[in-house]
């Protein structure tokens, strides 16, 4: 799968689902929502070793996060050149945004090691 840089469809599918970030909250604001994806044990497993090994990997040049040398502003930077290049030519631009901080604060879980 590495060398061919293509996972089976399968490994790929997931299924998002939001959750409320506390007990206390107004449910109608979008702001106190998280969203998590839920996906298959062969994924997770997946995502496990290649990020113990994700310092061997090539990675594009348009990660950005989890990358040594790269920044949020280097990114900013890349998003308004894109919106900039686009708009200049004349095409519309559409974005999504995903507010992920404190995505995994309540989610619970039992950390083991697989190897």
């Amino acid at each position: 799968m590495l060398r061919h840089d293509s996972s089976p469809d399968g490994m790929l599918l997931g299924t998002m689902i939001l959750l409320p970030k506390g007990k206390w909250i107004n449910l109608s604001c979008s702001d106190n929502y998280r969203a998590i994806t839920l996906s298959s044990i062969f994924g997770k497993l997946l995502d496990f070793i290649l990020n113990k090994e994700e310092h061997q990997l090539n990675t594009s040049d348009l990660q950005f996060s989890f990358k040594q040398g790269s920044s949020t502003s280097l990114c900013i930077s890349m998003v308004q050149e894109t919106i900039s290049y686009y708009v200049h030519n004349g095409t519309n631009v559409y974005g999504l945004l995903l507010d992920a901080s404190k995505a995994f604060d309540q989610v619970n879980y039992c950390k083991r090691s697989v190897f």
